[in-house]
């Protein structure tokens, strides 16, 4: 499968809409399939520029999991407590 400039420019918007919307693991798996390409032409200031907002996108999932963690950890001592009626 051949991929022309155009398709590479409707990846890259699928990254930005992607990032806005939250979506980071998407972002990843877009990225994987522009990097080799990038690599194929040498253009290491884009390579760059791809492994710095994944940097971003891999941080900001590792919150997101951070903070779904310590709340499940809050919801399991709240359950687990000896007073508590909802078992």
């Amino acid at each position: 499968m051949l991929i022309n400039r155009k398709d590479v420019k409707h990846f890259k918007q699928h990254v930005l809409c992607c990032m806005k919307a939250g979506m980071y693991e998407a972002v990843n798996l877009v990225y994987k399939v522009l990097i080799p390409i990038y690599e194929h032409h040498r253009d290491c200031k884009k390579l760059a520029s791809i492994h710095g907002k994944l940097q971003d996108a891999f941080m900001n999932i590792a919150k997101q999991v951070s903070h779904m963690d310590f709340h499940m950890h809050l919801i399991y001592n709240y359950h687990s407590q000896e007073g508590c009626v909802c078992h």
